[in-house]
């Protein structure tokens, strides 16, 4: 019964996550203690953003973030250097 409940959980993170559209500046960034990032771009508030561990720590203020919904991809482009991340 528990494997299942966290089944559902995990289900609905993906959901929300996907459900998620942004495309804009970090205005600002958080990063709970779990890892998990709270961004504001655009003055609205996304969180948490990506369950990437690879993405944690990535994310900067002043950096872009592009994410269309319906999909998990997540592109960073960072200010200073103009790299372009791709996060799936």
């Amino acid at each position: 019964m528990g494997f299942l409940i966290y089944l559902f959980f995990c289900f609905k993170e993906y959901n929300d996550t996907e459900r998620l559209q942004f495309e804009g500046t970090v205005q600002d960034i958080h990063y709970d203690i779990k890892g998990d990032i709270t961004v504001t771009i655009q003055g609205k508030v996304y969180t948490p953003i990506s369950n990437n561990w690879a993405f944690r720590g990535k994310v900067q203020k002043g950096d872009s973030l592009i994410k269309y919904k319906n999909s998990l991809v997540i592109k960073l482009i960072k200010q200073t250097t103009k790299e372009v991340i791709i996060f799936r």
